[in-house]
């Protein structure tokens, strides 16, 4: 018996395949059939649909999987960046100098000394490592922007530590290019902590004379005595109040926002509570200088 294939059986052996009679798409003839019913079509048309609306969810779901139940995201070059440690971990660092920053700043304010040259380059090295931190979070809050929006929680988080940051930065340097000079406040802190110094000593002095205040009176020399001091201590208080204006508005024009809130730089809270107790302890004054005589 033969192996070789004579053309006819070469050709059909070529020839593609053709489908089996009763199929849908071909006759019994090998004609091309009619096309698919309307209850065919109808049929496609919800399964396509469906398969759409399937598609869809799948891809919302992937979408919250990657843009929240993941907490973290990924920076340049695909690295993993776990945003919400980075900037803990920056926060943490400024606080720590911070701390030492204020330490050599009591010094001055609490015990009334002077800085020396060793404290200026101490205060000095600490300011790198609040630059650094100001930096990293700056640079987080640029990237989680990127990806979610202003509006997100992590970057407004960021932001109001951001602001306190800077404030810490700015009493920094400004306590250091002071070195020397006359005239120009050491920074932040030890204003402001002077002139809380200045005002709780005034209060606690007019509150000894409200409670000696009928003997006061009783006695000429010492009434006398006492209207000379309730003007001096009406004074202080009004210095202490120009004082912490002036630095509430060093801070709001330093930092670029008029509107800061305690929110944002807790520091501001105590302070300007205190300077509201002054301006309602500055009018209690005036009412018991009338006491006194003018």
């Amino acid at each position: 018996m033969s192996d070789e294939i004579t053309p006819d059986a070469k050709e059909e052996a070529q020839a593609p395949a053709t489908k089996k009679p009763g199929s849908k798409r071909f006759s019994t003839t090998g004609g091309l059939a009619k096309g698919p019913s309307e209850e065919e079509q109808r049929r496609f048309r919800k399964k396509l649909l469906v398969g759409i609306i399937i598609a869809i969810a799948f891809l919302g779901v992937a979408n919250v999987f990657v843009f929240f139940i993941l907490p973290s995201l990924r920076g340049k070059g695909g690295t993993k960046i776990d945003v919400a440690a980075e900037w803990q971990a920056a926060f943490d660092s400024a606080k720590e100098a911070r701390v030492k920053i204020g330490a050599i700043e009591e010094k001055v304010w609490s015990a009334g000394g002077t800085l020396a040259a060793a404290d200026y380059k101490a205060v000095k090295g600490h300011c790198d490592t609040l630059a650094d931190a100001s930096d990293k979070i700056t640079s987080l809050i640029e990237l989680v922007r990127e990806k979610h929006g202003e509006d997100n929680k992590e970057v407004k988080d960021m932001v109001q530590r951001l602001y306190q940051i800077k404030l810490w930065v700015l009493d920094a340097w400004d306590l250091v290019d002071s070195e020397g000079k006359q005239g120009i406040d050491p920074g932040f802190f030890i204003p402001m902590n002077q002139a809380l110094s200045r005002w709780q000593k005034a209060k606690e002095e007019f509150e000894g004379i409200v409670a000696k205040k009928a003997e006061l009176l009783a006695d000429p020399e010492q009434k006398k005595a006492t209207r000379e001091r309730l003007n001096v201590i009406s004074k202080t208080i009004s210095e202490v109040m120009e004082k912490l204006s002036a630095l509430d508005d060093y801070v709001r024009a330093s930092l670029v926002n008029e509107d800061l809130s305690a929110r944002e730089v807790p520091e501001l809270g105590p302070m300007r509570q205190e300077s509201t107790l002054a301006g309602q302890l500055f009018r209690t004054v005036k009412e018991t200088k009338s006491e006194f005589g003018e």
